[in-house]
């Protein structure tokens, strides 16, 4: 993504605050790499791990609890992509 002034600084604090947040909820699984795609008034969210299970939870309840977390971290809808 690409972001001028404040903006950037600000964009790049959302991505660092939804990484600490993921490695520290999902520690387990075998993360391996975390790429954050920004959209206008969205962020998608790759997620490249060893264990998908872990995170996606029984009936994808452990994903969507973590939409929310991440929508409340950056104030904009939140796609995650396991």
């Amino acid at each position: 993504w690409y972001a001028e002034g404040k903006d950037y600084a600000k964009f790049l604090h959302e991505d660092l605050g939804i990484k600490r947040h993921i490695e520290r909820r999902f520690g387990s699984a075998g993360i391996g790499r975390i790429k954050t795609e920004r959209l206008p008034g969205k962020v998608n969210v790759n997620i490249f791990t060893a264990k998908p299970g872990v995170i996606i939870g029984k009936k994808g309840v452990e994903i969507e609890a973590l939409k929310n977390e991440l929508e409340k971290i950056t104030g904009k809808k939140v796609n995650v992509n396991i």
